[in-house]
Parts: C-alpha cells; structure tokens; sequence
C-alpha cells in the first residue's frame, strides 16, 4: 500500500492538486493520499457512484478515459484504469492537459503495483 500511497502522492507535484485516491473498480478505497478531513467513510458512499459514474461513458459505446465533476471550490478528475479509478481533488486553477499527463503516467505504475496493467509488446 505504500508504494500505491507514493504514486499518488506524486500527483501533488502539480500547482492546484489536493490529493488523490485509488478506488477499486467496486468502488473499495485502495489507497489515498488526501487531507483527514477525507476519511475512509466518506468513500463508502462515493466509490460506488464514481464507478457508476465511470460506466456512463460506456452505455453510449465509447471508451471514456477519465471525467471531471464540478464543484463550488474544487474539481475531482478521475482517470478509469484497467481494473481501478484513479481520483484526483484539485482546484479549478489547475492544468486539466498537466494532469492528463501525469494521471497517465501514475495509472500505468499504480495498475503495474495491482497487477492489473495489460502487457506492452
């Protein structure tokens, strides 16, 4: 857990992030990085919906790769992995192409850490 802890943590190198969070593709807390105010329970009730969120893009048969949801100060961004979501609290100010960039490289060394990363040729 710890080097899934590291990686996500790395995403704060990026002005405006607040912390990111690892769900299982059930909507289950992997792992988090963010402030305590984000206890664990919290995710009980959100996992789920974010999962369900992340389905959407797949009842119009396209393959969304990640989303971001509104709100009042902040922004969450999710990345879909292969067998994960990848969550990440930011500000509005933050750079969406910036986070692309490093969500994409996180998510291939978070889905290596899970074992759930397809093979490269």
């Amino acid at each position: 857990m710890d080097g899934l802890r590291e990686w996500l943590r790395t995403l704060c190198d990026i002005d405006g992030v607040v912390g990111g969070f690892l769900l299982s593709d059930s909507g289950a807390l992997v792992a988090t990085d963010l402030p305590p105010i984000f206890d664990a329970a919290a995710f009980a009730q959100a996992g789920p919906r974010i999962v369900r969120l992340a389905d959407l893009g797949g009842a119009f048969g396209e393959e969304t790769q990640f989303f971001v949801i509104r709100f009042t100060e902040y922004k969450l961004f999710v990345r879909i992995m292969q067998g994960a979501l990848l969550g990440v609290l930011l500000t509005p100010a933050t750079s969406i192409p910036a986070l692309r960039a490093a969500t994409g490289v996180v998510a291939r060394r978070l889905e290596t850490l899970l074992g759930t990363g397809a093979p490269r040729s």
